[in-house]
């Protein structure tokens, strides 16, 4: 990959699986490197640009949608992007990596189990969802389809947020 032209990072997996861990990680690389770049975070995009939509499916699709508009924009201007998002299903990331057709986009798998997110999980979601507190929460009672064709697929469970920011780094090439 020429690290030059603009390209899109994509972090999905289960919450709390690290996906902004690593992705803040990848951010200050970018940095250090002198990439322009921004790093799009689902929990802050929620707060502001898509705080009208919920967490049913199709508001989740309508979700990513509407964020992988704002990349193409962002790449149109020569900007770099790392997102985290749990994009949960393969119907969901097919019409993202349709809406990106065309650009360089490298989906990045956290495979992490469920037992771990929930023992990383500080602010208690997971016991919320599975009391029925919060619904339509990803991984409890709302579906995470596995990635079948993730650029990288990193188990965050296994590994160290070192090594596996030093793995993708190599893969990016940057």
């Amino acid at each position: 990959m020429d690290k030059r032209l603009p390209h899109i990072v994509w972090f999905t997996g289960l919450p709390c699986s690290g996906k902004t861990t690593l992705a803040r990680l990848l951010s200050d690389v970018y940095k250090e490197r002198g990439l322009r770049h921004i790093l799009l975070d689902g929990d802050i995009v929620r707060q502001g640009i898509n705080s009208d939509l919920g967490f049913s499916i199709e508001d989740r699709a309508e979700n990513i949608r509407r964020v992988a508009e704002v990349n193409k924009l962002l790449l149109q201007s020569g900007v770099h992007v790392i997102n985290c998002f749990i994009t949960p299903t393969e119907a969901i990331r097919r019409r993202l990596k349709a809406v990106l057709h065309g650009y360089s986009f490298h989906e990045i798998y956290l495979d992490t189990p469920l037992q771990i997110c929930e023992e990383r999980d500080v602010k208690g979601m997971y016991a919320k969802a599975r009391k029925g507190i919060v619904r339509d929460f990803t991984g409890v009672d709302s579906p995470f389809e596995v990635p079948q064709d993730a650029f990288l697929r990193l188990n965050t469970d296994q590994i160290t947020e070192n090594e596996s920011l030093a793995l993708l780094v190599e893969a990016l090439g940057i």
